[in-house]
């Protein structure tokens, strides 16, 4: 709750933090696909390895930044450390670590805008097998397309239930396709 208190460290700590998320999805993507190839559990083994860290990725340079954003965030809390300098040393760890996917503008401060729209995706999807390295990259890949196959899998993704639920959205027709209001 530390970064609560300054707009520019809560701005800063959001985006390692949101790194973090976004590796963790990776992680937790590649495993559900692989597991739904053959219901092999031992494919789920990384990420109960993985869980007192909440599926952050076993990548020593990741765990290292993470660990310096917490490092960060206590020095604040425990009055050694400037808010607007702690901002300042997060956001150059994220500039500074090239396992960061660019796309999302994790490492621009001025950017207040990290949404995963298609291009984004394939922006990131390209820089995992041309810029980043390899144990990210392959978890990047991995963890976008193999989820993509098997969201699109017929025992996965049911389109009636997809229309349905967009359909649900509209004023005058989806208001039949509602779950009713709890009274």
């Amino acid at each position: 709750y530390t970064s609560f208190g300054s707009w520019f460290l809560w701005n800063a700590y959001f985006r390692v933090w949101s790194l973090g998320q976004i590796l963790a999805t990776f992680e937790i993507n590649r495993s559900y696909a692989r597991f739904l190839e053959n219901h092999d559990p031992k494919v789920l083994e990384r990420l109960e390895r993985q869980a007192p860290d909440g599926a952050i990725p076993d990548y020593a340079p990741a765990r290292k930044l993470l660990k310096a954003m917490s490092e960060t965030v206590q020095e604040v809390q425990n009055g050694h450390r400037d808010h607007r300098e702690a901002a300042d040393v997060l956001i150059r760890l994220l500039r500074d670590a090239d396992f960061v996917p660019p796309a999302f503008g994790l490492a621009d401060p001025d950017n207040h805008w990290t949404d995963a729209s298609t291009a984004k995706i394939l922006q990131t999807l390209r820089w995992s097998r041309t810029q980043a390295p390899k144990e990210i990259g392959d978890l990047t890949w991995e963890g976008l397309t193999l989820f993509i196959k098997k969201r699109f899998d017929r025992e996965e993704f049911k389109i009636t239930e997809e229309l349905t639920h967009i359909a649900a959205g509209w004023p005058l027709i989806g208001r039949a396709l509602r779950v009713p209001e709890p009274k």
